[in-house]
Parts: C-alpha cells; sequence; structure tokens
C-alpha cells in the first residue's frame, strides 16, 4: 500500500476478502469493505492508511464480517461505537 500513488481518478488496490484501499486524487489512501445488507450495497471506512495499518484494516474486516452474519449491519454498529 506504500506504493500507491495518486492518479486522474480515485483507484481501488484490492486485498482481499472485499477489503481495498480506495487511492485519492490527492493520494489519500483510505481503508474500506463493500458489503450488501438488507439488499442494499454498502461501504465502510476503517480509516486512513497508514494510520490504520493493515494488520488492523484485517481485523476490523474480520468483526464486521461477523456482524453481519450474525444479522448485525457493521456500518450502523461503526457509527455508534
Amino acid at each position: 500500500m506504500r506504493k500507491a500513488k495518486a492518479a486522474e481518478k480515485p483507484h481501488n488496490m484490492a486485498d482481499g476478502q472485499a477489503l481495498y484501499v480506495m487511492v485519492t486524487v490527492t493520494g489519500a489512501r483510505r481503508w474500506r469493505i463493500d458489503y450488501s445488507f438488507n439488499e442494499k450495497r454498502r461501504t465502510i471506512t476503517f480509516g486512513l492508511y497508514p494510520d490504520v495499518s493493515l494488520v488492523d484494516a484485517r481485523k476490523k474486516r474480520e468483526s464486521a464480517r461477523k456482524q453481519r452474519s450474525d444479522g448485525i449491519n457493521p456500518g450502523a454498529v461503526a457509527l455508534t461505537a
């Protein structure tokens, strides 16, 4: 993720299992996941790289996946936490 560079348009760099880094035109790098809940597509942002490390982003992804499998919207939990 260190080598992710800004481009004319925002672009994504996948890590796996829905986790990716969105690189903005200014070069900011945000950890995100896309998921569906109640038949709607949703996105959670975990924070900026390097403030949130790859290890931390993967832990947050797994937590969100667990919440979703338990029938909880992880985006709503993230907003209230």
